[in-house]
């Protein structure tokens, strides 16, 4: 998602909003390139019975885009900028691994699911911030 930017926008073209925080249009990663990534890689690790594999790309891709949504409407502009820009001096472990368990929660509290179970809503959940907060990280 370096060097990415991104509309807070919905499917509906209207700003998207997963808390009450989201109270202005700004960047983000949760553009559709990245959100189709993203949900690739989730699609590789995660397997969805009665779908096939176009069916949950489907899916994964408005699952991703939700979570994402919420990620970005919780954190402040310069914290999104390490991800998007690419920075070479980002977090570091300590507080990567801190803002993934704080960021997991947070999100599990915001975003329903309702299509997948609690156990691969947990799992979609938790790669998503993983990604996002892997990419902050120095040196990403």
């Amino acid at each position: 998602a370096a060097g990415t930017m991104a509309v807070l926008l919905g499917e509906d073209g209207k700003t998207a909003r997963c808390s009450t925080h989201a109270h202005e249009t700004r960047r983000g990663f949760n553009d559709s390139d990245t959100v189709v990534k993203v949900a690739t890689l989730v699609n590789s690790l995660v397997d969805l019975e009665y779908f096939n594999e176009e069916q949950e790309q489907v899916i994964f891709e408005h699952a991703v885009r939700n979570i994402l949504t919420c990620i970005v409407e919780i954190l402040p502009q310069p914290i999104i900028d390490l991800v998007l820009q690419g920075v070479e001096t980002g977090i570091d472990d300590d507080f990567a691994e801190s803002l993934m368990i704080r960021l997991v929660e947070y999100v599990r509290s915001k975003v329903s699911l309702p299509y997948l179970d609690e156990i691969d809503e947990g799992r979609i959940i938790t790669a998503v911030v993983a990604v996002v907060v892997e990419s902050m990280k120095d040196g990403k």
